[in-house]
């Protein structure tokens, strides 16, 4: 029990854990699964179904029902499958683009991106770390293209930029362009900004609702990892 409830709070606080050490991990949760669920009810901790167990640390991207640990970056990394999923069930054939340049307090992002490169190629998503913040905005412009293209081979492309509060400057340009030349109906784009509003790890302070409001683009602001879900696909939705 004292075993079980050290691995519910780790897995609460991080999933980083290295790949090699993955399956061990998975057959220690499997052991004490049904230890964390007694743990969870004695606490009156909600549990989905009386079927709650702890599987594998890739349920985070595969996982279609019950309860999942997973932190702001995962879910952010989830966020594209759970949209080709929803193509996928309104008989669209989708793809998915990534792309952006890493910077705290995103700075772990790509990293996450990297490790989930397999469940992310099965839902015909890409993920391709640019060289900075304009390149990356500049290539999402050109997946919103695509349905004009007469050889394409899909119906649509979703696409997340992603970057820090200075890199959103550096972007300026080619994001305003983009906004206002807009989407292809099937697709649409996501740009996901980390502001360090205290300057903890950047030169100085930053705060992005100013700068979108200059380009005319809605921006939602979500309080909470469940909202980074709802929000992202409200946004694609836009």
């Amino acid at each position: 029990t004292r075993l079980a409830q050290v691995f519910l709070i780790d897995l609460g606080a991080s999933l980083h854990i290295l790949s090699d050490i993955r399956d061990k991990v998975a057959s220690l949760l499997k052991e004490y699964s049904p230890a964390l669920s007694q743990i969870m009810r004695q606490n009156q901790i909600n549990i989905p179904d009386s079927s709650f167990r702890l599987r594998t640390l890739d349920d985070v991207y595969t996982a279609t029902s019950g309860s999942i640990f997973i932190s702001g970056s995962q879910a952010l990394a989830r966020l594209p499958l759970l949209q080709r999923r929803l193509d996928m069930e309104r008989g669209l054939n989708t793809a998915g683009f990534i792309s952006g340049y890493r910077g705290s307090p995103l700075a772990g992002y790509d990293m996450i991106l990297k490790r989930a490169e397999p469940f992310l190629a099965q839902h015909q998503i890409k993920f391709q770390p640019a060289i900075n913040e304009e390149m990356a905005a500049a290539a999402i412009i050109g997946t919103q293209q695509v349905a004009a293209e007469p050889d394409k081979t899909c119906d649509g492309i979703f696409s997340l930029w992603y970057g820090k509060g200075p890199g959103l400057d550096r972007a300026a340009d080619a994001l305003k362009h983009a906004n206002s030349i807009g989407t292809t109906p099937l697709g649409g784009v996501l740009v996901t900004v980390g502001d360090d509003h205290n300057a903890i790890s950047s030169a100085m302070a930053h705060q992005s609702e100013q700068l979108f409001a200059s380009f005319m683009m809605p921006v939602l602001h979500p309080s909470g990892i469940p909202e980074i879900i709802e929000y992202g696909l409200l946004g694609w939705a836009m």
